[in-house]
């Protein structure tokens, strides 16, 4: 039984539970790239699968990475690491992580275009396998992506989740921790709408132990802020850029951000993660079928609520003309 209070915070998303979903722990990463990798190491080192598969195109590529993780199972509980070529070996899987796309490409739609064709090959064979399976969605740009598994899967939108702004808003935790000398679990801040440049930091709702900063600042985060706290959300977005730089290609913060999506999912948490869904109707008048990210709720349902955030209004200006440039990029793919 709902309470009202619990009614106002958040949006229900999953229907009822289903018991026996909770009894599985497969997974299957599709993609054994760098990021593809780093995930199938975390979830392995922290315990959170027994089971997994690794699939990618490149067989020799797929096989070397099994066996080098598979020579130290003896120190991962002896789990059982398989890789393939065939979507048949991931049949069953409790929950597929898509990593398969083309690398970084300046031209945004050129880079959709490519990847939605990769996910036309790749998301109709993991449906026929796992059709029960919960969708986790890294491949950028991940919130277009993550709209066009959903079409391309026909699953209800709770079990079609992109990684969305989860790493931003960990970026942007760590920083606010930085400059206020506090540890980052008493802080809390999110990082809202579209990954990448085009995210929305949540100034309004930034506190440390229950105390809003705008509390204390009015002007915090804002072109008024005396101290340039807006700097942070600059860091976080330009750190992608530097990681690339310098080393090519950021993978152990996205691979330990999902592993942590993952073991909410299976473990059934109910932790809450900035994590890509679908928001049309959920409090911040977005009337379009896009994938943004908004603090969700996830368990073994995959996403339970969408909390109802207090966003100012220039956040929710923000967050509609996230949605409204999505919906438009959507159009040119032609999905319908």
């Amino acid at each position: 039984m709902f309470t009202t209070t619990v009614k106002a915070l958040m949006t229900h998303v999953s229907p009822t539970l289903d018991i026996s979903a909770k009894c599985r722990n497969k997974i299957t990463v599709i993609g054994a790239g760098t990021v593809g990798t780093a995930i199938a190491f975390c979830l392995l080192a922290q315990k959170v699968t027994d089971e997994l598969v690794l699939i990618d195109q490149n067989e020799e590529l797929a096989r070397g990475e099994m066996l080098d993780m598979q020579h130290a199972t003896m120190y991962l509980d002896s789990p059982n690491i398989t890789s393939s070529t065939n979507y048949e070996d991931s049949k069953n899987s409790r929950i597929c992580i898509i990593t398969a796309g083309t690398g970084p490409e300046r031209n945004k739609i050129a880079l959709v275009t490519r990847n939605t064709e990769i996910f036309k090959a790749v998301i109709p064979q993991v449906v026929t396998y796992s059709p029960n399976s919960i969708l986790l969605i890294v491949t950028n740009p991940v919130d277009i992506l993550t709209y066009v598994a959903w079409k391309l899967s026909d699953f209800p939108p709770h079990r079609v989740i992109g990684s969305g702004t989860i790493l931003e808003s960990a970026r942007f935790r760590y920083l606010l921790a930085q400059k206020l000398g506090v540890s980052t679990s008493s802080l809390h801040a999110f990082v809202i709408g579209e990954q990448g440049g085009n995210s929305i930091p949540v100034w309004s709702g930034v506190s440390v132990s229950g105390v809003r900063l705008r509390d204390i600042n009015r002007d915090l985060g804002t072109e008024h802020d005396p101290e340039d706290w807006t700097d942070i959300h600059r860091q976080v977005v330009e750190s992608e850029s530097e990681i690339e730089r310098l080393k090519s290609c950021g993978s152990w913060g996205i691979a330990l951000s999902v592993a942590r999506v993952v073991k909410a999912i299976l473990c059934d948490t109910k932790e809450c993660f900035p994590i890509s869904t679908h928001i049309k109707g959920c409090r911040h008048g977005v009337d379009k079928d896009v994938f943004l990210s908004l603090p969700c709720v996830l368990g073994c349902q995959g996403v339970c609520y969408i909390v109802r955030q207090n966003l100012n209004n220039k956040e929710k200006e923000l967050l509609q003309q996230c949605a409204n440039e999505m919906n438009e990029l959507q159009k040119k793919l032609m999905l319908e």
